[in-house]
């Protein structure tokens, strides 16, 4: 009986140490820095898109809803 309690208490203590180190490693949480200018930098804004008439009027029940729900 000891004999399979050591074999389970050793293979959990083996798993539970292989899983430990080998979740550990070099965690890079900042972007690599580089030596460009923002100003310069470029960015488009997308095209604005021109809703229908049934797109406009679900809008406008959703902001309706919403404005009766914050006024109680």
């Amino acid at each position: 009986m000891k004999k399979n309690l050591y074999i389970w208490v050793t293979a959990t203590l083996t798993i539970i140490s292989g899983s430990i180190f080998t979740a550990c490693e070099k965690v890079d949480e900042m972007p690599e820095r580089t030596e460009s200018n923002v100003t310069r930098a470029y960015y488009k804004v997308p095209d604005p898109v021109v809703l229908n008439a049934d797109e406009t009027a679900i809008i406008d029940k959703i902001k309706a809803e919403y404005n009766e729900s914050i006024s109680q």
